[in-house]
């Protein structure tokens, strides 16, 4: 390894940021971002052929393969080092022996360990969707692996945030239940299990007007987005909660 090269820390939940020790990496093409990214999420080698294809599929054989190798050297340029990304016998990967930090990865390890105090760290490091404003429509092979990505994390996303209102509200803490839902809408404003919370927490502290106007507010948006109604379960809230 290079001596001289600071350990790399990559940020893609949100904008794309990349530093090296202190220092933040810049790179002079959206390929020579995208490729790096790439393989750090796949997190193993693939052929030249495959990522030619991936990132030029419609250019002829020869254009792809030169454009690839000069993607290649842009990023070990931005990179200050050759040790980073490896090529050996056809194909290409990230060298994870390098000392490296992904948010990515680390939001994953979170989600996955499950208990609420890992939850709410792994929200925490969402700063935003994945590559949030980053598209490739002249590779639209990695546009769609990086939107299928996207959606898959900020599932997670929304996911963790359900379960930490449902762990907050369970405990009868009301008001950190309500700002995590109010959060996960931020996120996702159709989410009708969130409204569904949001409009029972309100009524359980006895703000029956405000709930009201909620669910008013949820009732016209999904039938303007969506052309539909509400599901059963809220409008039977809503009833009882009327009867009452």
């Amino acid at each position: 390894m290079d001596r001289k090269i600071q350990p790399l820390k990559f940020y893609l939940l949100g904008d794309f940021k990349a530093f090296a020790g202190e220092k933040e990496v810049g790179f002079p093409t959206r390929h020579s971002l995208a490729l790096p990214v790439f393989l750090l999420i796949s997190g193993r080698k693939f052929s030249r052929e495959y990522l030619s294809t991936l990132f030029w599929g419609d250019f002829p054989e020869t254009q792809s393969r030169h454009n690839l190798r000069q993607t290649l050297y842009l990023i070990s340029r931005s990179l200050a080092s050759k040790e980073i990304i490896l090529s050996c016998g056809g194909f290409i990967q990230f060298n994870f022996r390098y000392p490296l930090y992904v948010d990515v990865r680390d939001f994953e390890t979170l989600i996955k360990e499950g208990d609420i105090k890992s939850l709410e760290k792994a929200v925490d490091l969402y700063r935003g969707d994945f590559m949030e404003g980053f598209y490739m429509k002249d590779s639209p092979e990695f546009d769609n692996w990086m939107n299928f990505e996207r959606e898959r994390l900020r599932e997670y996303y929304i996911q963790a945030l359900e379960k930490i209102c449902s762990g907050y509200y369970e405990s009868g803490d009301h008001r950190k239940a309500l700002d995590i839902a109010y959060r996960a809408l931020r996120c996702e404003p159709l989410c009708e299990k969130m409204h569904l919370l949001i409009i029972q927490i309100l009524f359980e502290m006895g703000e029956r007007e405000r709930a009201m106007k909620h669910f008013q507010a949820f009732k016209k948006m999904i039938q303007e987005e969506l052309g539909i109604y509400p599901s059963g379960e809220i409008l039977t809230l809503i009833r009882e909660k009327i009867d009452t």
